[in-house]
């Protein structure tokens, strides 16, 4: 006897398949996701502490244009100037950035890195507000740290980022007034460059972590 071919319903076949490849999407975003906030350049010396490039990748229209019209910086810090005010907030958010930056390394090397965000915020050439200086484009990325806090914030970071922006330390042996920073062994070739070729050196400060030195070139604008 012939039997009539059950006709398959179309609908539910449609939505069974849009279920399974939107499961398989999410997958896909969840990996990706954690792909892109793992620390890519961190040598496994320093535990994942330190992204190097975050250290400023710098080539950004806006800083550009600064040092092609040679503006020159009036605000630059100086010893007389008055200690500045910052929320509990903004503290935090430096903390998260010098833990993720130089976490494993020494207060001394801390507060170079921190007295950088310092400098920025006394300078008329970057941004006014902590939020602005750490949130400004291909600079202080690792301001994640903040929102996904991955590398907590250890008491000797505290005592680091205090002694900058709480206290006086323009009359600390840390003290200087770089406002760029890189390290030269986790940074390309044409990041390397452009801080030679378009910023003023000041001093470099080495700091050895396992059998690896680790050293980072300070800088100011020209």
């Amino acid at each position: 006897m012939y039997r009539k071919r059950r006709r398959k319903n179309s609908w539910y076949d449609w939505r069974g398949s849009c279920l399974i490849q939107g499961v398989g999407l999410l997958a896909l975003i969840w990996i990706l996701s954690g792909w892109l906030w793992m620390p890519q350049d961190a040598d496994p010396a320093a535990t994942g502490h330190m992204i190097q490039r975050s250290f400023p990748c710098l080539i950004h229209d806006e800083v550009e244009k600064r040092l092609t019209e040679k503006q020159v910086d009036s605000s630059s810090p100086t010893e007389n100037q008055e200690p500045l005010q910052y929320s509990e907030t903004e503290l935090e958010m430096i903390c998260a950035v010098i833990q993720n930056e130089v976490g494993n390394f020494s207060i001394a090397y801390k507060e170079m890195v921190a007295g950088v965000i310092y400098n920025r915020l006394c300078s008329d050439q970057f941004p006014d507000t902590v939020y602005d200086v750490l949130h400004q484009d291909n600079q202080f990325t690792a301001i994640r740290n903040y929102y996904v806090r991955r590398h907590p914030i250890d008491p000797e970071t505290r005592l680091a980022v205090q002694h900058v922006f709480e206290e006086n330390w323009r009359q600390s042996d840390t003290w200087h007034t770089a406002v760029f920073y890189y390290n030269p062994a986790f940074s390309t070739l044409e990041s390397r460059r452009w801080f030679e070729n378009n910023l003023t050196f000041l001093f470099s400060y080495t700091e050895q972590l396992g059998s690896q030195d680790y050293t980072t070139r300070f800088f100011t604008l020209k």
